[in-house]
């Protein structure tokens, strides 16, 4: 599980005097990650500009009929669906052929009155019912010949001022519409029953927090209604209709052959939402994938390449330039060191000395130094390293597992396996512990040249 950790961030150190390692490989890699941002942001506001602006969405909403509890939504929901409505009526035959309107009748079974052809009428979503009667011949109500239609039926034209949905509309997506739609009915001689559904349609506009309570402060509306005919469903007549006829005072009698009943919907409506898209949405977008693109491009570039390189550089750079070791066969230009010579006054207590061993003593140690000198020396001449390319560095995760020996990739693994070893927390303070304690029992015989370094940077420090 410690291998699945990838919330734990790591010590933040310094490489080569500088907060990262920078490499022409990485501003290589850098520069096409830019070139693709700056093609995906144009294809980005190409789309926003080309396309439509808002994103729109549909639910059916069915209400419980066991539910008595009327909530304000629901009931402002409803409130719709009753409605006065302009329509028109006409019948018409074979091929859109009208019909004699003195044999069809067609009759408001609220107000039984008759509805004139192709005239505007009004009538109410909440109760409204019409039927067509066939004027009789006296009590011969036998079909005319020049009304009868051949193995069709006859249309009922219904014509109203219905609701117009355009979700790419910025002033209002759903209103009353200024032309007729025509639904038609088919019938024919044998009675039937018709039920129309009238059905509310809810359009709200989907908006962030701040513009939400500007709309409410300026009183504007974001929930638009209409509503709209969705379903018929046509029964055969068991004779009740035919019966009707005689509540209808006409000086002929009529047969009735169509009745169409409208009934609202209350339990059940349409819902659109939609959401207009930003230029703030479009950057949001383009930085939410550049941030992502960009980091999965430095986890990738740092497991592949970055990690073994630096470490390989790290150990190359200790070898030569502090260690003094020409790790190529290249002649390597150093200056002079400061040389300090230890006197053993401070170091070695005399006390502890037998008297006359003080002369031996200093011989003894100059001949040590000059041979440790010497052998230094002869290890610090070359150390022969090979050549190393990009895909020695890219392919050392994944070489051992599918190829077999190679000096190359042992050597970047023992340089791996030697910065992970000393560049440990737990093995800094270690060592520090113990130079700490060093330092403590050591007796400097030159205190001028003590924490040299350490002086430069406070006298730098009191500079600034």
């Amino acid at each position: 599980m410690r291998k699945l950790d990838f919330i734990s961030s790591s010590p933040q150190l310094s490489i080569f005097n500088e907060d990262v390692n920078k490499t022409n490989l990485g501003g290589f890699i850098y520069t096409i990650y830019l070139i693709i941002l700056l093609l995906l942001a144009i294809i980005y506001f190409y789309d926003y500009f080309k396309n439509d602006i808002y994103d729109f969405n549909y639910n059916y909403i069915k209400y419980s009929y066991t539910n008595k509890e009327v909530t304000d939504e629901e009931y402002l929901i409803n409130s719709n669906i009753y409605t006065d409505l302009e329509v028109m009526f006409s019948i018409t035959k074979d091929d859109d052929v009208p019909v004699n309107p003195y044999n069809f009748i067609i009759v408001d079974f609220q107000k039984f009155e008759p509805i004139i052809y192709n005239k505007p009428y009004t009538i109410n979503t909440k109760n409204f019912q019409i039927g067509i009667f066939y004027r009789c011949d006296g009590n011969n109500c036998t079909i005319r010949k020049e009304d009868r239609v051949e193995d069709r039926s006859y249309h009922l034209n219904l014509y109203y001022k219905g609701y117009s949905i355009n979700h790419q509309d910025p002033k209002e997506p759903i209103k009353k519409m200024d032309d007729y739609i025509l639904k038609k009915f088919d019938f024919n001689t044998n009675t039937h029953i018709s039920y129309l559904y009238w059905q509310t349609i809810e359009y709200e506009e989907e908006k962030g927090i701040f513009f939400k309570y500007f709309d409410i402060v300026r009183g504007k509306e974001n929930t638009y209604f209409g509503a709209d005919f969705k379903s018929v469903e046509t029964f055969s007549d068991d004779g009740f209709l035919r019966n009707r006829v005689h509540s209808i005072n006409y000086d002929d009698a009529a047969q009735c052959f169509y009745y169409l009943e409208i009934h609202p919907e209350p339990f059940q409506h349409d819902k659109y939402t939609r959401k207009a898209t930003s230029l703030l949405d479009i950057l949001a977008d383009i930085t939410a994938l550049a941030s992502t693109a960009l980091n999965l491009m430095a986890l990738a570039y740092d497991f592949c390449y970055s990690s073994n390189f630096n470490n390989y550089k790290i150990i190359e750079n200790i070898l030569s330039k502090k260690m003094r070791i020409n790790i190529k066969n290249e002649k390597i230009e150093t200056e002079d060191e400061i040389k300090i010579e230890l006197n053993n006054n401070n170091l070695i207590d005399e006390k502890i000395l037998p008297e006359g061993d003080n002369e031996s003593y200093e011989k003894n140690d100059t001949e040590n130094n000059i041979n440790e000198y010497e052998d230094k020396n002869k290890y610090k001449e070359s150390i022969n390293l090979p050549i190393m390319n990009l895909l020695d560095f890219c392919i050392h995760q994944f070489y051992f597992r599918c190829f077999g020996h190679s000096i190359k990739q042992n050597l970047i693994n023992s340089c791996n396996d030697i910065v992970a070893k000393y560049l440990t927390i737990e093995n800094i303070l270690y060592n520090q512990i113990r130079l700490e304690n060093l330092l403590k029992d050591y007796k400097w015989n030159n205190p001028n040249y003590e924490m040299n370094e350490k002086n430069d940077f406070l006298l730098e420090l009191k500079e600034k």
